[in-house]
């Protein structure tokens, strides 16, 4: 889940130690100052050879922002389910 004050670009991706990653995934938040759940699917990403033993998740949080802000909030909670 997310809690941002501007609408942007979320991006979430797994590296390996490597380095190597199977490329960064991005939504975008709908929803200022409250919590949203956004939903980052990877499942074409699956049993490619740089998404086995990952051990890194990296966040990206992009702002394209066109007037000065005077305060920006982004709080991140991860939830892990389990494959329906």
């Amino acid at each position: 889940m997310v809690y941002k004050n501007v609408i942007s670009d979320v991006g979430i991706k797994f590296a390996t130690a490597s380095g190597d990653s199977s490329g960064e995934i991005k939504v975008v938040n709908t929803l200022i100052n409250q919590w949203e759940e956004l939903t980052f699917d990877f499942t074409g990403k699956v049993g490619i050879p740089s998404s086995t033993n990952i051990d890194q998740i990296i966040f990206s949080r992009i702002l394209i922002l066109r007037e000065p802000l005077t305060k920006l909030s982004i709080s991140t909670m991860l939830l892990f389910l389990p494959a329906l």
